[in-house]
């Protein structure tokens, strides 16, 4: 259930994204400016330097969709399987006071439904142990894995991760 709900809270940014500026309506937000970092947790922009490459699959039938990958920077794929700390804001996945499997970005969640940020900000974390529920920042300590073939889309994992007081 919760693959499910992730995989249905990416495909929903997925269409924002794949709009040019053009195509765009002026009642779409632009993405606010990244915020600073606390102590030493990687920087946001770090991530936000992934680029997607999309490939389109025709279904039989006539229907298709499109396979998105990312595309990671060098600064990137050094930092995989390395440990890291992440400073932002938990989205949860799970409907518990206590969380060992849910997303973090920069941004605090705005839609209990949809993170609407970029896939290339958002983090899927599998915690050591559940750790407390919070809508305020949160400091993690984890090991970093990249994952350009997720097929629920994700980019990058926190596992093992750990709370930092």
């Amino acid at each position: 259930m919760r693959r499910l709900l992730l995989v249905f809270l990416l495909l929903l940014a997925s269409p924002a994204l794949a709009l040019t500026v053009q195509d765009a309506p002026d009642s779409i937000p632009k993405m606010p400016p990244l915020p600073k970092v606390k102590g030493d947790a990687l920087p946001w922009d770090i991530f936000l330097e992934t680029k997607e490459k999309q490939k389109k699959v025709t279904f039989p039938g006539g229907g298709y969709s499109f396979e998105v990958t990312p595309i990671f920077t060098d600064k990137m794929k050094e930092l995989n399987g390395k440990e890291v700390t992440l400073y932002g804001f938990m989205f949860p996945l799970e409907q518990s006071e206590k969380q060992a499997n849910f997303l973090i970005g920069p941004f605090p969640p705005s839609c209990p439904f949809h993170y609407h940020i970029p896939p290339s900000l958002v983090v899927e974390v599998r915690t050591k142990k559940p750790i407390a529920f919070s809508w305020d920042e949160i400091t993690l300590k984890g090991t970093l894995e990249l994952a350009d073939k997720d097929p629920n889309g994700v980019y990058y994992f926190l596992k093992n991760a750990e709370a930092v007081k």
